[in-house]
């Protein structure tokens, strides 16, 4: 009994002594969208974890979940996931993920004052999609932006923005997606992953400072409005 109590101590330290140094070993927990009282994210009997997710927790929106609003509140999380024919709806209010965002169901912001924050890396997957009912809803990516092969995300409106620091890359390999307005806070560069052209219907903005260009070989198609006060290279 003695030699299992140290060990335990033992254990124990060495636990808290890597949560300490080393917090990304880690592993965050999984709150699931389950939908069961109503489709409102801020009602805890929603969730798997029995509350709303926090800022740690990533987050699964299954498909054979209902789709959830944003409506009663602001929400956050870590990491989401859309599933196939699911949707997260945006209703005014902001959606903060302090990591990825994974869609392979649809986005859809419903409001002028939509806002999803993506602190890490946004993908659009196959079969994904996107509906935006309001010209300044907005998306504010802090890191890559991908359109991978089979994504359908076609923006109609509102705004993509690149934020934060470092370098920023577009990967688009898909035929049948595209950007609608577009603005560049930081360097952005379409990166030579891609096999696709890049899109951009509607409004592209670059701000004194900041600069878009392109590693690949494909093409950059801008339509509507190019307003730039920084930098843009795409030879």
């Amino acid at each position: 009994m003695k030699t299992k109590k140290i060990t335990m101590k033992k254990k124990t330290f060495y636990a808290l002594f890597i949560a300490v140094l080393f917090p990304g070993f880690l592993i965050a927990q999984t709150n699931n969208w389950t939908g069961a009282s109503s489709s409102y994210w801020n009602n805890a009997g929603n969730w798997s974890l029995g509350h709303v997710p926090t800022s740690s927790e990533n987050v699964n929106i299954p498909s054979s979940a209902n789709n959830p609003r944003i409506q009663l509140g602001n929400a956050v999380c870590n990491n989401l996931t859309i599933g196939a024919g699911r949707a997260i709806k945006l209703y005014g209010k902001t959606l903060t993920l302090d990591g990825d965002l994974n869609v392979y169901g649809e986005v859809r912001l419903l409001a002028n004052t939509s806002v999803l924050n993506v602190i890490g890396d946004v993908s659009m997957q196959t079969g994904s999609t996107a509906l935006v009912t309001a010209g300044q809803a907005k998306i504010n990516a802090y890191g890559d932006w991908f359109f991978n092969s089979g994504s359908n995300a076609n923006f109609n409106d509102g705004f993509v923005d690149f934020k934060g620091s470092g370098i920023a890359s577009i990967i688009c390999n898909s035929n049948n997606a595209s950007f609608y307005k577009i603005r560049i806070y930081k360097t952005v560069t379409f990166s030579d992953y891609s096999s696709s052209d890049l899109f951009i219907n509607n409004f592209t903005f670059i701000s004194a400072g900041c600069t878009f260009d392109s590693d690949a070989n494909e093409d950059i198609h801008i339509k509507g409005n190019f307003n730039y006060y920084g930098n843009f290279d795409f030879t």
